[in-house]
């Protein structure tokens, strides 16, 4: 599911930027950074407010998923 987002996400900054290269490393640097915050900040959360059943992969999957929307969305 990651994967078709990521790919998604080139397809769409390429729409933008006409440069595949730059697309591809827009979309992985943000999938990076999206994962690498997800894996610090996500355990730092309490369990009062998340919901018992989510666990640290799909959150930190959910935080990896809003970087790549925001790289696409507001990026150029």
């Amino acid at each position: 599911m990651v994967a078709v987002s990521l790919a998604a996400c080139i397809y769409f900054l390429n729409e933008k930027t006409k440069s595949l290269a730059r697309a591809f490393i827009i979309g992985l640097s943000a999938l990076a950074t999206g994962w690498i915050c997800g894996s610090i900040f996500v355990p730092m959360i309490s369990t009062v407010l998340i919901h018992p059943t989510w666990t640290l992969e799909l959150l930190t999957s959910l935080v990896a998923y809003v970087f790549l929307f925001l790289a696409c969305t507001f990026l150029k």
